[in-house]
């Protein structure tokens, strides 16, 4: 039995200032002022390395069938984040209405089970069984 692995690679994110007349156009993007360690492939060319790198190595399988994670890496690369006002007030907004939004879906679907109607809340109700827990042989 060998090692499974995962990696996720990111190469690039970017937040745009849509604020009209904003200071600073790109509210959050790779460091690209300093020299970053470049990756050199096979053809001798190089490129920026990713922005965000997450690797998981799992050990093999064991009989207990317990998930063990040999290691965990994870390799940020520097940000630069440039923020006004304007676009922190315009983001908060932003996220108070979400969870107000988020607050109302709760309570609806909360009064829609209790009041016992055949809505769309009862509907969707799904009862999953407890699962058994067989000991390994």
């Amino acid at each position: 039995t060998t090692d499974a692995s995962l990696i996720l690679s990111i190469g690039w994110l970017q937040v745009d200032n849509h604020v009209p007349s904003a200071p600073f156009k790109v509210a959050i993007r790779p460091d690209t002022s300093i020299k970053q360690t470049l990756d050199v492939h096979d053809g001798g060319e190089s490129e920026p390395s990713p922005l965000l790198v997450i690797a998981l190595a799992f050990a093999p399988k064991h009989k207990s069938k317990i998930l063990v994670l040999r290691s965990v890496t994870i390799a940020p690369r520097d940000l630069v984040i440039a923020l006004d006002l304007a676009f922190l007030v315009r983001l908060q907004r932003f996220f108070m209405g979400l969870q107000d939004h988020t607050r109302k879906r709760q309570q609806d679907a909360f009064l829609g089970m209790r009041s016992g109607s055949s809505g769309i809340f009862t509907d969707q109700k799904k009862t999953i069984p407890f699962p058994a827990f067989d000991t390994p042989e």
